[in-house]
C-alpha cells in the first residue's frame, strides 16, 4: 500500500467514529426539531452539513482504497463534489447563525423569535444549493468539480484558469469569506459586552435579586432581558444589571426557607457559571470550525491565485486538520449542548 493509500485509509478510519457521533445526535433530536430552541437547531443542522462532507469523503477514499483505482468515476465525483460543497458552505452559514443569535441578545439585547431559525436554516440551505449547482448550470462540471490530488476528496480544482471556475471559485470565497468575517467581528463584541455584564451583575449581588424564570432553553441566549437594577424600600426588583443572557430552566425563584442574600449569592454564581458556559459552546464550536478550516482555507486561496495545485502534503495536512475538526465538533456539541445530549430532561 503506497503513502496515499494508507493515508486515505487512515482518514477512513476516523471517519468512522465521525459519523457513529453524528447519527447519535440525529436519531436523538430529529423527533424534537420543533422543540429545540433557536441555538441547538442551528448547532444541529450545522453537524448536518459537517456529516455531509464527512460521508462523501469517506466513501471517495474508501472507494479508491478497496478498488486500488487511481481515479475515481468522473460524473460520480462531480455530483459529491456539489454535494460537498452545499455541505461545507451550508455548515458555515449555521456557525454564523449561531453567532448572530449571541451577538444580538447580549450585545443589542434582541430577541430572536422562534421562526428565526428555521427561517435562517431554509436560506442557508438555499444559498448553498445555488453555489454548489452553479457549474451544472454553467455548463463547466467537468472543469470546476474533480478530484484532488491527495486523492481523498472532490471538490472545486481552486486552481483551474478557466472563467466558469474561476467564477465559482471566487463566489465560494466571498460567501465563505462574510461568514469568517463576521465571526471576527462578533466575538470580541460579545466578549467585552458579556464580561461588562457578568461583573456589574456580580457587583449587584448585595442590592438584587435574580430576574424570575419563565422557561427558556439552556442553549438559547435570547430568551430573557437583563434590565437595569432598581432598588425599593419594601422589596427587591428582580432584575439583573446587564444584557440579554439565556434564562435557564434550571435557575429558579429563591427558597422561602433560606435568607434572601445566601440564596441570592448562590443563584448568581449558578447564573454566572451558565452564561460562561454559553459562551464557550459558541466560541468553542466556531473556533475549532476556523482553526480546522484555516489551512485549507489558505492553500485553496494560493491555488485560486496561483494557477497551481497544491503539494499533495500541504492537501494531506490540510485534509487531516478538516477531519480533526469534524471528530472535535460533535464532541464538544454533546459537552456543551444539553438540550442535544438529553433532549428528554429539557422537554
Amino acid at each position: 500500500m503506497d503513502s496515499s493509500k494508507f493515508y486515505s485509509f487512515s482518514l477512513d478510519i476516523v471517519e468512522v467514529p465521525i459519523l457513529l457521533l453524528y447519527s447519535v445526535i440525529f436519531i436523538a433530536n430529529i423527533r424534537q426539531l420543533r422543540r429545540l430552541s433557536p441555538s441547538s437547531f442551528l448547532i444541529f443542522f450545522l453537524c448536518l452539513g459537517d456529516a455531509i462532507h464527512s460521508i462523501n469523503e469517506f466513501i471517495i477514499s474508501l472507494t479508491l482504497v478497496l478498488t486500488g483505482a487511481n481515479d475515481y468515476n468522473k460524473q460520480a465525483c462531480q455530483f459529491q463534489a456539489a454535494i460537498i460543497t452545499f455541505g461545507v458552505i451550508f455548515s458555515f452559514c449555521q456557525g454564523t447563525g449561531l453567532t448572530l443569535i449571541r451577538y444580538l441578545a447580549i450585545v443589542h439585547n434582541m430577541k430572536v423569535r422562534p421562526h428565526y431559525a428555521p427561517t435562517f436554516t431554509g436560506a442557508s440551505a438555499a444559498i448553498s444549493a445555488a453555489v454548489a449547482t452553479l457549474p451544472f448550470v454553467l455548463k463547466s462540471q467537468d472543469a470546476t468539480y474533480g478530484l484532488h490530488p491527495a486523492r481523498t476528496v472532490c471538490t472545486v480544482m481552486w486552481w483551474q484558469t478557466d472563467s466558469e471556475t474561476r467564477l465559482v471559485s471566487l463566489i465560494c470565497g466571498f460567501v465563505l469569506a462574510i461568514n469568517v468575517c463576521f465571526m471576527g467581528f462578533a466575538y470580541p463584541a460579545i466578549y467585552f459586552r458579556a464580561s461588562k455584564a457578568l461583573n456589574e451583575a456580580k457587583e449587584s449581588t448585595l442590592d438584587s435579586t435574580m430576574p424570575s424564570v419563565e422557561g427558556g432553553s439552556q442553549t438559547d441566549l435570547s430568551q430573557t432581558n437583563l434590565q437595569p437594577i432598581s432598588k425599593s424600600k419594601n422589596n427587591l426588583q428582580q432584575t439583573v444589571k446587564g444584557s440579554s443572557i439565556l434564562a435557564d430552566k434550571n435557575l429558579t425563584a429563591p427558597s422561602k426557607k433560606l435568607p434572601v442574600q445566601t440564596t441570592l449569592g448562590n443563584q448568581v454564581r449558578e447564573y454566572e457559571q451558565k452564561q460562561k458556559h454559553l459562551l464557550m459552546q459558541s466560541v468553542a464550536i466556531v473556533s475549532a470550525m476556523l482553526v480546522g478550516w484555516g489551512v485549507y482555507f489558505g492553500m485553496a486561496f494560493i491555488e485560486l491565485f496561483s494557477g497551481q495545485p497544491a503539494r499533495v502534503e500541504v492537501e494531506m495536512v490540510a485534509d487531516a486538520l478538516v477531519v480533526a475538526n469534524e471528530l472535535l465538533n460533535p464532541i464538544l456539541v454533546l459537552i456543551f449542548d444539553l438540550e442535544i445530549r438529553a433532549p428528554d430532561s429539557t422537554s
